[in-house]
């Protein structure tokens, strides 16, 4: 409607002056003109002034409206006209790309089946376009490729590379004057990052772009999973927890369970409710894997009758339960409950062992679970011997009992080799134990009093799960969310606590204490990353009544220190730590491997030979040099090309360089591929993406209903062999109208107000 009213009032389309530019082409002096017009807005006032003897409200209007059509007839005088670059016709070539992605199968009709009927040979659009242009066709999908006509297309693409298979297109056309490119997409760009050359290049050679868009903006109703983010290792016996990215139209008010598959085996499910219309929202599953061994979990919903979309219902992730044994370190200043009954919650765990170092009274020392007589024989172990341990718990025990060795040593075990430290409350710990005037007071979750008096206090204190706490894995007591949560608010409460300062920045609270006479809750569980690695603070020593004070059946003392420990090590890096840019890859080949090397003293090494083997799904291996990346210290990488799908696995050996080429450490790490499905995630037309690469270039968008304005569109172009025209303006109808419409106010405020 709009467009057709301004060719009417204006001749030409709105496109010709937004890419023209306005000139005069009488050829009387400019300066000329400037002096009329002013004599046309003055000469009306002195002469209205003159007749009446003074300038009234009424008389300005009057002599404004004369001023202005006076002006405007002037600027007829000079012949106005619209200078514009236009296509000289037959001259060009136009360039139209048509998504052949499996996406444009999508909807009713089906996307495809509408580009194909707009743009089939024939078609009125198209022989419009022919009649300016020499028109070439290409599909275009993970690549491009030329084709007779629309009807070629088959919506098979498993991908959508739009910088990609533009480069392509324009490559095939180097030399050649190319006048117009259009777009044909429902916009679901899912290649490589694009880099934009083909956008520079048309910018360089001022071709627009033009984009159809193609497809619903918005589906009615569906369901789809857009991301799980996990560990990729779990400790055989742990709990593993998963956040669940979701997106919703239409189901409001509805609930669907959230269902785990163990290598297609249902483990466990957890209702999701959407409670708006269209939503994203982040579901919380935790779940037990039943053994060890490299396993696929997929988190999927049901499939709805009314779905639009089924098959982005599903996400897959690759978890490595480990049966290994993690080793931990525990210092402790006395014989109390806390060190008893943790040493027992530990005792059948076949994932960890602890090792214990106990002062039993001045100089004197008790180990427990050493590997050999060796183990610990001069106390607190030197360096190289404590970054053997992946946890280090520091139990009642006053900051003076190490050297400034051990602290230093205690300091980059955290810092350096990425370990984890739980530091414990007593009355000998934290402040009470002088932490605060010592190196690990950096590590310290939360700033330790300097003065007051003793801060360890021997009173019942209730823990209470903060937000956080409820979704960290670690603190799970059962797979299921509700049961975990109950089973906190049974646990008795705590005998005593340790008053601490503010958390640092950083941290974050998992459980306060509640305890009467406290005017706030107190930081009873926190942490916060150090460096490579955590700190804890777990602010009492009285966590053994949870095991003494509940039925002897409960076993919730057990799995908070089992679950606790595990989450204080799962992050603690080996020498060699393997990982890839993505956990899954859907339909890219582009895989980059890479692997951070350190030595026995957790140093980065630079000057490593390492090499990866890419186990595939069919048994094939291939072998791969990483090269250090540069970008941080003892990190390596290089990018790989793969095809197939399924599980891949990836190790990673590190040797030195030099005679002997003594081995560092390896690491193994693992991912998958798919194909075919990045096609049906986020498949609603992206209009604003489409809309983008137009602009950029200086095109226009237009839906698909709307696409028989584009060869008016595509013929003002500066790109290939082209003519500038000049089109005179003077004769527009808008031009008349408006002078009818200065005459006519004119002459009737005259009529209102009487002879002016």
């Amino acid at each position: 409607m709009f467009g057709h009213l301004f060719r009417f009032l204006f001749v030409y389309p709105p496109v010709a002056f937004a890419r023209g530019r306005l000139s005069l082409l009488s050829g009387a002096p400019r300066w000329l003109l400037a002096a009329a017009v002013a004599a046309a807005i003055v000469v009306p006032a002195w002469h209205l002034r003159r007749r009446l003897g003074r300038l009234t409200p009424r008389m300005a209007a009057v002599g404004a409206l004369q001023a202005a059509m006076l002006v405007l007839l002037l600027l007829l005088l000079w012949r106005p006209a619209l200078v514009v670059s236009t296509i000289v016709p037959r001259q060009n070539i136009a360039v139209i790309l048509l998504d052949d992605s499996a996406s444009m199968a999508l909807d009713e009709p089906a996307r495809m089946e509408q580009v194909k009927k707009t743009f089939a040979a024939g078609s009125p659009l198209l022989a419009r376009v022919a009649e300016r242009f020499q028109v070439r066709l290409y599909r275009f999908s993970e690549s491009a490729a030329r084709i007779p006509t629309a009807a070629a297309l088959t919506a098979a693409g498993q991908a959508t590379c739009l910088d990609e298979s533009l480069s392509e297109a324009l490559a095939d056309l180097k030399g050649l004057p190319l006048g117009a490119v259009v777009v044909v997409s429902d916009g679901a760009d899912n290649g490589a990052a694009a880099n934009q050359g083909a956008l520079a290049e048309l910018k360089a050679r001022r071709v627009p772009l033009h984009a159809v868009g193609v497809g619903r903006e918005h589906f009615t109703r569906d369901l789809q999973v857009d991301d799980v983010f996990t560990a990729s290792t779990v400790p055989a016996g742990g709990v593993a927890s998963a956040s669940v990215t979701i997106t919703q139209e239409g189901y409001e008010g509805k609930a669907v369970a959230l269902e785990v598959r163990e290598n297609g085996t249902p483990i466990h499910s957890v209702p999701v409710r959407f409670d708006r219309p269209s939503q994203t929202v982040t579901a919380r599953v935790n779940f037990t894997p039943r053994s060890p061994g490299v396993k696929e979990y997929a988190f999927s919903l049901p499939v709805q009758p009314d779905e639009a979309i089924a098959r982005n219902n599903s996400v897959t992730r690759v978890i490595a339960v480990e049966e290994r044994r993690s080793r931990l370190l525990y210092v402790e200043g006395e014989p109390r409950w806390e060190y008893k009954f943790i040493r027992r919650a530990l005792e059948d765990d076949p994932s960890m062992q602890l090792t214990c170092l106990l002062r039993t009274s001045a100089n004197k020392f008790y180990r427990q679970g050493v590997e050999s007589e060796k183990t610990l024989e001069t106390g607190f172990p030197k360096q190289d011997e404590l970054f053997t341990y992946e946890g280090l718990l520091l139990g009642n025990i006053e900051a003076t009992f190490f050297s400034h060795d051990d602290l230093q040593a205690i300091y980059d075990f955290v810092s350096r080799r990425g370990g984890g430290l739980l530091l414990l409350g007593g009355r000998r710990a934290l402040a009470d134990g002088g932490y605060q005037n010592t190196l690990l007071n950096d590590l310290v979750p939360v700033a330790l009093p300097s003065s007051g008096g003793p801060t360890f206090l021997r009173r019942e204190a209730r823990p209470e799960l903060t937000a956080q706490g409820r979704d960290a894995p670690m603190l799970q007591l059962a797979a299921d969310a509700q049961k975990s949560a109950a089973r906190w608010r049974a646990l008795p409460p705590l005998g005593d606590y340790q008053r601490t300062g503010e958390p640092k920045a950083g941290t974050v609270v998992l459980s306060q204490a509640l305890a009467a006479g406290e005017r706030a809750p107190l930081p009873l569980l926190a942490a916060q990353r150090f460096g490579r690695g955590r700190a804890f603070l777990f602010a009492t020593g009285s966590s053994w009544r949870w095991r003494m004070e509940l039925d002897h059946k409960d076993d919730s003392h057990q799995l908070f220190w089992r679950q606790l420990l595990r989450g204080l090590i799962s992050d603690t890096p080996p020498p060699v730590r393997v990982t890839t840019d993505r956990p899954l890859y859907r339909d890219g080949r582009r895989v980059e491997v890479r692997a951070e090397v350190r030595d026995k003293k957790f140093q980065a090494v630079e000057d490593a030979i390492v090499t990866a083997a890419v186990t595939a799904p069919d048994g094939s291996r291939r072998e791969i040099p990483l090269e250090w990346s540069g970008r941080e210290e003892g990190l390596f990488s290089a990018a790989v090309e793969l095809g197939g799908t399924g599980l891949f696995a990836v190790e990673a050996v590190a040797r030195r360089s030099g005679a002997g080429a003594e081995e560092i450490g390896r690491g193994t790490a693992y991912f998958q591929r798919t194909e075919g499905t990045l096609e049906f995630y986020n498949a609603q037309q992206n209009r604003p993406l489409l809309a983008a690469l137009a602009e950029e270039t200086g095109g226009r968008y237009y839906p698909l209903d709307k696409a028989g304005n584009l060869p008016d569109e595509m013929m003002y172009s500066e790109g290939g062999v082209t003519e500038q025209n000049a089109h005179e303006l003077w004769h527009l109808p808008a031009v008349l109208l408006l002078l009818l419409a200065l005459k006519g106010t004119e002459w009737g405020l005259r009529k209102v107000w009487g002879s002016v």
